[in-house]
């Protein structure tokens, strides 16, 4: 999946570094850095409040990119 890459891309768009992501979404970057990079998947509930953040959908952020 494609779901680091999507994050990542909302993420620059909205012009947030991956502290002040964690940062809203009550997670650590660590965490974020793990999900851009494909090492986790975020659950559903973070997925959701990640494309709240990211003002996105949940599918945006899950689509396949090429």
């Amino acid at each position: 999946m494609s779901i680091g890459k999507n994050v990542k891309r909302y993420r620059e768009n909205e012009g947030l570094d991956q502290t002040e992501l964690a940062e809203r979404l009550h997670i650590t970057q660590s965490m974020v850095s793990h999900i851009e990079s494909g090492r986790k998947i975020p659950s559903v509930p973070l997925l959701a409040d990640m494309a709240s953040v990211l003002h996105c959908t949940m599918d945006e952020l899950t689509r396949e990119t090429s």
